[in-house]
C-alpha cells in the first residue's frame, strides 16, 4: 500500500529501459521498478492508500 498522506495523484508513472518506474512527483523518490507492466495500464484501483 502507499504510505499513510500519500495518493495516486500524487506520483509519476513512467517508463525507462522497459521498466516501469513509479516516484513520488515532489521529490523525485523512486518506489518501485517493475518489469513487464505498461505505465499506461496502472491506474488508482492497483494501489492502497491508508
Amino acid at each position: 500500500g502507499l504510505n499513510p498522506g500519500l495518493s495516486f495523484g500524487q506520483l509519476s508513472i513512467t517508463s525507462s529501459n522497459n521498466q516501469t518506474l513509479i516516484s513520488v512527483t515532489d521529490s523525485n523518490q523512486l518506489l518501485a521498478k517493475l518489469n513487464g507492466v505498461a505505465p499506461n495500464t496502472l491506474t488508482a484501483s492497483d494501489f492502497i492508500s491508508q
